[in-house]
């Protein structure tokens, strides 16, 4: 019987012994695993902070460019450019050569983060009152391009003069009491 017991405690040492290596293994490939991982996290997010610079850059020279074209436009008292972009000046020339107060206050305006013209904001408000409206409908009236009408809305809307129904696209807009107030001047 000892012998058998010898080689049952062999035996139970080699599966110890073996699972002992295999998990050793496995903890190693684990780590290895890990650290790629983490590796591959770090230049994504490199990636993608690199991206978001960009589009940040990006982002401001398509909005410096949109402003030099709506004053440009509101300047020749057109609602479309034929103009290559190429022959304007910057955006200070414009209104430097043109003193009218009313392109001054709205290149302010949007250089502040404003919604832009005030006459144009009281013909979509009163446009609103007449009853709910989506972007395009009043688009029709108003003439602008479809960016800044966007802009004009999303304006009206986070400073509570309009409404809109989010539930389907395109928003629907309707004139809130803040609104009429503001067209009534009180």
């Amino acid at each position: 019987m000892t012998l058998l017991d010898d080689f049952v405690v062999a035996g139970g040492a080699t599966v110890i012994t073996s699972a002992s290596i295999v998990l050793g293994l496995f903890l190693i490939r684990y780590r290895q695993m890990v650290a790629e991982s983490t590796k591959s996290t770090e230049l994504a997010k490199s990636v993608y902070d690199s991206m978001n610079s960009r589009l940040a850059v990006m982002d401001a020279r398509i909005i410096d460019l949109m402003v030099k074209v709506d004053v440009y436009s509101t300047k020749q008292g057109v609602n479309s450019i034929e103009v290559p972009l190429k022959s304007m000046g910057p955006p200070q020339e414009i209104v430097s050569q043109n003193p009218e107060p009313r392109i001054q206050r709205e290149y302010t305006n949007r250089l502040l983060g404003g919604v832009g013209n005030p006459d144009t904001e009281r013909q979509i408000l009163t446009l609103l009152v007449g009853g709910s409206r989506t972007s395009n409908q009043i688009n029709l009236v108003v003439g602008k391009s479809r960016e800044h009408m966007g802009r004009l809305m999303k304006g009206l809307f986070e400073r509570g003069l309009v409404v809109r129904n989010d539930r389907n696209k395109p928003y629907v807009y309707e004139i809130t009491e803040a609104g009429r107030r503001y067209l009534t001047g009180s």
